[in-house]
């Protein structure tokens, strides 16, 4: 209660100081970045422009920038960043609901602006106090401090990555069994987690040996497999962290035959369909970019598939992060 009569009590001053401002009161740019459902910039604007203040979309001494932004813990987290013609630079910083933040960086940004001196190409205008500058959340950093306009996380829609995939299944008989392959993302983003559908396909070795009354004969098999799942992630590729979690479940499938089928034994396939599940950590490379390098680390669980039932896998390509 006592918070909303403040706030109603800094509107009226405002307006009843903007009727009777300065004729000539500096121009002001608004730069902002709004990743949040409740608001937009346009209705930062309106906001403003309520309060009497007026701010413009072209190049100006005065520059506004204003980010509202989703915090990790579901809050939501609001900025103002104000420099004004003399590279003096005030900062505001509230974190509350969507709509709270909203309107106390427009109150802020209002108060900030119409505390500004007049331009220096009135000569009979006599100079305005300077602004005050006491913040009302973090201290005001200092110029080379600023955060550029460009530096705010994206937290993307999803997306699609392609990528080359191996697998380890470790060494037997002398020889190592792994294989190479393609694995494809698509995902689109929920609060957030990422969730989306997940495919793969690979070519492996399988290295084994067989015991007759000769001794042990090696029993080398090749494999093709597939699967195809649901996935869930955090972070890392989907957005503009360096990295992050994917867990993908679904169905795998395959078939493997000899590969140098001995005379005295017949031909044998073995086949397989089992149910899958594979965690990995996820890297990248958080350029500007939507498209950016990333790697898969984790492992792949077939319980059915006796061959290989856990592998090692690893993998790395391309990832488009939606807008």
């Amino acid at each position: 209660m006592g918070r909303a009569i403040l706030l109603t009590g800094t509107a009226i001053a405002i307006l009843a100081r903007a009727s009777v401002a300065h004729a000539e009161a500096p121009s002001v740019a608004l730069r902002a970045e709004v990743d949040v459902a409740c608001t937009t910039t346009r209705d930062l604007r309106l906001r403003l422009a309520e309060l009497g203040a007026d701010v413009g979309e072209g190049d100006a001494r005065v520059v506004l920038f204003v980010r509202i932004r989703e915090t990790p813990d579901g809050r939501v987290e609001g900025e103002l960043v104000l420099t004004d013609a003399r590279g003096i630079v005030t900062t505001r910083r509230f974190v509350d609901r969507c709509d709270a933040v909203a309107d106390a960086l427009a109150l802020a940004a209002a108060h900030t602006i119409e505390a500004l001196p007049p331009e220096p190409s009135s000569p009979k205008e006599t100079p305005a106090a300077p602004p005050v500058s006491a913040p009302i959340g973090d201290a005001a950093p200092s110029p080379a401090e600023k955060p550029s306009p460009t530096a705010a996380p994206s937290a993307g829609s999803g997306g699609v990555a392609l990528l080359a995939s191996a697998t380890s299944m470790g060494v037997r008989s002398g020889s190592a069994s792994g294989g190479i392959g393609l694995h494809a993302l698509a995902t689109t983003r929920i609060g957030r987690t990422r969730i989306g559908v997940a495919g793969a396909i690979a070519r492996e070795k399988i290295a084994d040996v067989r015991y007759d009354a000769g001794g042990p004969v090696p029993d080398d098999r090749e494999a093709e497999t597939a699967r195809a799942g649901v996935t869930l992630g955090w972070y890392a590729p989907w957005d503009d962290t360096p990295v992050g979690l994917l867990f993908e479940a679904g169905v795998a499938w395959g078939s493997s035959a000899l590969e140098r089928p001995l005379p005295d034994r017949a031909p044998t396939t073995n086949r397989f369909v089992s149910p899958y599940v594979a965690p990995s950590v996820v890297l990248a490379v958080p350029v500007r970019f939507p498209v950016r390098p990333v790697a898969l680390l984790g492992c792949l669980v077939t319980p059915s598939r006796e061959e290989a039932p856990i592998a090692a896998t690893a993998a790395a390509g391309l990832v488009w992060q939606g807008p």
